[in-house]
C-alpha cells in the first residue's frame, strides 16, 4: 500500500509466527514513533508560523501552496470528507503466482519519522538563512523555500498514512487465529501446491456477513433491484452523489451483476450532526452506536476509511470511486479477499504483511485499485 515505506521479501521466508520478543519490542517502536511524530509536528508548526509571519510582512510575495491539514494528522476528524479522485483503470488480468508480500511496521515508521525530523531541521536552517537576506534576494530564493516545504509536507503525509494503517490493522491481526491469510502463508512455506489449491474456495470473496436489511436470495428480488437503506449524517450532496456513482459504476455495471440480473440502489435517510462526537465528549464507537438499527451507516470521524460491521466510516485524505465501491462490498456482506498476516521481526518488532490473492487478483474485494466484481459468492 505505501510503497515508500515497505520492503519486499521472498514469500517462503516472509512469514513467521509473532513471538514474545517481537511483540514486546513492537510496543517500544510504536511508542518511539509517537514521540518522533510529535516532534516532527511541532517543528513543522513552528516553521509554518515563521514562514507565515514573513509572508505577512511581505504581502507582495507569492504564497505557499495550501496544504490539507487533515491529511497531515494522525487523528480522525468528524465531518472531514475524503477527496474523491479518478480511478486507476484495470489492466490485463490473469491468475498470478504468489507475489512477495509488502511489509509495514512500526520499526519502519520510526525510521521514517526520524528521517522527516532531519529534513525539517535542514529546512529550518535554510529558512533562517533565507530570512536574513535582503527582501529583493528573498524573492529570488523563494522557490527553494516553497519546494522544501512541499517535499516535507509530502513526507509527513506518507508517514501519517503509514501510522493510520498500522493503528487500524495491527490490533485486528493480533487477535486473528487460523485465518485464510495465515493458512495461505503456511501453505506457501509448505512447498506443496496441493495444500495451496485447497484454499481456492476460502480465498474467493464470500458473503460472510448477513445483513438484516438485504435479501438473502437475489433471485427473489422484485425487478432485480436491491435497495440498500443507508442512514448518514453527511449533508454534502455532491459527495453522496459520488458514492451513488461509485456503486453504479463498479457494481451495477459489472458483468457479475448483469449475469445475475441485479442492480443496487441506495435509499438514503438523514441524521443531524452529532454534537457530542464533534465536541469530543463521546468516542467513535459510541457515535456509531447512536445510529438506528437495520440500516447501513455512512459517517465520518475515522483515522482512515474503513468498514466496521454495518458502518462505512470515512477518514481524511484521498479515495477513488473503486475504493468506495470496495467498502460498499462490505456493506453488502462480502469479506476482503486480499490477505494480511503478522510476522515476527525479532528486535524490530512485528510486521504487517500484505499478500496478493493468487486466484482472484482482479476482483474488487481483493484489489480496490484495479479490481471488478466477478467471483463473489452471494
Amino acid at each position: 500500500m505505501f510503497r515508500s515505506c515497505v520492503e519486499k521479501q521472498d514469500p517462503k521466508k516472509a512469514y513467521s509466527s509473532p513471538g514474545l520478543l517481537a511483540t514486546t519490542t513492537d510496543r517500544q517502536w510504536h511508542r518511539l514513533t509517537g514521540i518522533l511524530i510529535g516532534e516532527a509536528q511541532q517543528r513543522r508548526s513552528a516553521i509554518l508560523k515563521d514562514v507565515s509571519r514573513e509572508m505577512d510582512r511581505l504581502p507582495d510575495f507569492p504564497k505557499l501552496p495550501t496544504q490539507d491539514e487533515q491529511a497531515l494528522g494522525i487523528q480522525g476528524s468528524y465531518g472531514a470528507l475524503p477527496e474523491v479522485f479518478v480511478d486507476i483503470y484495470p489492466g490485463v488480468i490473469f491468475p498470478t503466482p504468489i507475489a512477495p508480500p509488502y511489509r509495514v511496521s512500526w520499526y519502519q515508521a520510526a525510521l521514517q519519522a526520524g528521517k522527516l525530523i532531519r529534513t525539517l531541521k535542514r529546512f529550518d536552517r535554510s529558512l533562517r538563512r533565507w530570512t536574513e537576506l535582503p527582501d529583493e534576494k528573498k524573492l529570488e530564493k523563494f522557490s527553494e523555500v516553497e519546494t522544501f516545504f512541499h517535499l516535507s509536507n509530502m513526507e509527513l503525509t506518507t508517514l501519517t498514512q503509514h501510522v493510520r494503517y498500522l493503528e487500524a490493522w495491527g490490533p485486528k491481526l493480533e487477535n486473528q487465529k487460523n485465518s485464510p491469510s495465515t493458512l495461505l502463508a503456511q501453505a506457501i512455506q509448505s512447498d506443496d501446491p496441493e495444500v495451496l489449491n485447497t484454499l481456492k474456495e476460502a480465498l474467493k470473496p464470500q458473503r460472510v456477513m448477513p445483513r438484516s436489511f438485504l435479501p438473502e436470495d437475489l433471485e427473489s428480488v422484485p425487478g432485480g433491484i436491491v435497495q440498500i437503506p443507508v442512514i448518514t449524517d453527511i449533508s454534502d450532496r455532491k459527495f453522496l452523489k459520488e458514492v451513488e456513482n461509485a456503486l453504479d459504476m463498479h457494481w451495477n455495471q459489472s458483468s457479475w451483476a448483469k449475469k445475475l440480473g441485479v442492480s443496487f440502489l441506495i435509499r438514503w435517510s438523514k441524521l443531524p450532526v452529532n454534537p457530542a462526537f464533534k465536541e469530543g465528549r463521546i468516542n467513535l464507537e459510541e457515535h456509531v452506536r447512536r445510529f438506528p438499527l437495520n440500516q447501513a451507516i455512512l459517517t465520518t470521524g475515522g483515522l482512515t476509511t474503513h468498514v466496521k460491521d454495518r458502518a462505512i466510516i470515512l477518514g481524511p485524505g484521498k479515495i477513488t470511486p473503486r475504493t468506495l465501491a470496495h467498502e460498499f462490498g462490505h456493506i453488502l456482506g462480502f469479506n476482503d479477499c486480499y490477505l494480511r498476516t503478522l510476522t515476527s521481526q525479532g528486535i524490530f518488532g512485528l510486521g504487517i504483511l500484505e499478500w496478493n490473492n493468487p486466484f482472484y487478483p482482479d476482483d474488487l474485494m481483493c484489489d480496490d485499485n484495479i479490481g471488478v466484481p466477478r467471483a463473489e459468492v452471494w
